[in-house]
């Protein structure tokens, strides 16, 4: 529901602001007050085209601003989703327009910018002109045949066909992708071959690269490694006049000096933990010594494994881990496209089987929407009859059509407005009412052109 429009510097109007209530609203007044700008400024809003001709002489912009009331709508959260747009929030959405003089303009729907065509496709849901030249939603062959699927309760069965239709898409698709040229699929073969190979000759292990790396690091330093680890062992255990040694030597005097000073009974326990420790630290050195190799083969295996991972990497942008899955969905790639004419003959089974699902599903429909065309022809042609067509006539005609996700049927509502005349499209007659003047239709809604004898309504 339209809550309020706000109009500012659009053609005569400086500034207005209508506030709509619940219900009908009508706006009247003389000719020239401007009850087509309150129109022009909803059309804009609604993603008509704009004209800068149309700013206020003496403006630099021109804008116009609608609150909507979209609690109501159920399905517009999912297309708001769809275009990208933020939730409705407290079930209002606020769209502006402004035309500025420079060329330059903003799209807004509740503060985010849009497009002209994300605003049509808000409009169509917002808003349903009627006049003598805009018919929008009455016209449509979709939204005629969601009509006679409301009035007839058909949802579940139309709901049914979109289901068989997806499925049937699906599978096509699937189908498409295994009937890709032969040259283009013996090419994605030939790749997927080279790197199959490729790869396993590499021989990569997850984490591999970053371990590889390293130890090369240090088999690259191995001999200063070990000549300055065999200088600090020296200093803490092995040589003359080491660490150890001194601590064992003081521990020796403590044991004397304790006997003279009490206070000294506590340093010998802390020079005996001193000494642990060193002697622990040592033998953990010597330890990692014994694992750095002095040797020229290794360190050239480490080399070429290490540029073999610099190399797979730079190319396929991975570490070890990606190349090891990427081996793996290349066999399975390749293994797919090898039986890709077993699978091509699987898929065109279903698909064969899903084209006669969606038409079993859609002739049911079909035979559900002819009954209750009928009855929607009767229940409007009564209505007009109340509002003054004695002899007006309302049919819904349905006709074949391809298989699809809202059944095997097209449907055109038609409307004869004179006794012995054949019923015409809607559409058809609204065409034609265009170059109608507009006091062509009498009182009774019925009416001759002067120009013809085409009726209007």
């Amino acid at each position: 529901m339209l809550l309020s429009l706000r109009v500012k510097n659009l053609a005569l109007v400086e500034s207005a602001r209508i506030e709509w209530g619940a219900g009908l609203n009508v706006i009247t007044g003389e000719t020239g007050a401007g009850k087509s700008i309150l129109i022009g400024a909803l059309k804009l809003l609604l993603g008509e085209r704009a004209d800068r001709k149309w700013i206020r002489a003496g403006a630099e912009a021109c804008g116009a601003e609608a609150v909507f009331d979209v609690t109501a709508l159920k399905d517009l959260p999912a297309l708001l989703e769809e275009l990208g747009l933020p939730p409705a929030e407290e079930g209002q959405l606020i769209i502006r327009r402004i035309v500025k003089d420079s060329g330059a303009g903003q799209n807004l729907v509740n503060d985010t910018p849009v497009t002209l065509q994300t605003m049509k496709r808000l409009g169509e849901r917002l808003v349903d002109m009627h006049g003598p030249y805009d018919h929008q939603s009455l016209l449509s062959p979709r939204f005629q045949l969601d009509v006679l699927d409301a009035y007839g309760a058909l949802e579940k069965e139309r709901a049914a066909c979109a289901e068989k239709y997806r499925v049937l898409r699906e599978l096509e698709s699937q189908r498409d992708a295994l009937q890709g040229g032969d040259e283009e699929v013996s090419a994605r073969m030939d790749l997927l071959q080279f790197r199959i190979k490729e790869l396993e000759e590499a021989k990569p292990e997850a984490g591999e690269d970053e371990s590889v790396a390293q130890e090369h690091a240090v088999a690259s330093h191995a001999q200063r490694i070990l000549e300055l680890g065999q200088g600090v062992l020296g200093a803490l255990q092995d040589g003359e006049g080491n660490a150890f040694d001194s601590l064992v030597g003081a521990q020796r005097a403590l044991e004397e000096l304790s006997r003279l000073l009490p206070d000294a009974e506590e340093w010998k326990g802390e020079v005996r933990a001193t000494a642990q420790q060193l002697q622990s630290l040592a033998e953990t050195m010597r330890d990692a010594m014994d694992r750095v190799e002095a040797d020229p083969a290794r360190l050239d295996w480490l080399e070429q494994r290490l540029a073999m991972y610099q190399r797979l990497k730079r190319k396929y942008g991975v570490d070890a881990v990606g190349l090891v899955k990427l081996l793996e969905d290349s066999r399975e790639a390749l293994k797919e496209l090898s039986q890709r004419g077993e699978k091509l003959v699987a898929v065109e089974k279903k698909i064969d089987d899903a084209g006669k699902e969606l038409l079993s599903v859609g002739r049911a429909l079909q035979k559900k929407r002819r009954a209750v065309a009928d009855e929607l022809a009767t229940a409007v042609t009564t209505q007009l009859r109340e509002l003054g067509f004695q002899h007006g006539a309302f049919g819904v005609a349905t006709r074949e059509a391809e298989p699809g996700p809202t059944g095997c049927d097209e449907v055109s509502f038609e409307f004869a407005p004179n006794l012995g005349e054949a019923k015409k499209a809607v559409a058809r007659n609204c065409v034609q009412r265009r170059n109608f003047p507009r006091d062509a239709c009498d009182k009774g809604g019925v009416g001759k052109t002067r120009q013809n004898s085409t009726p209007c309504f």
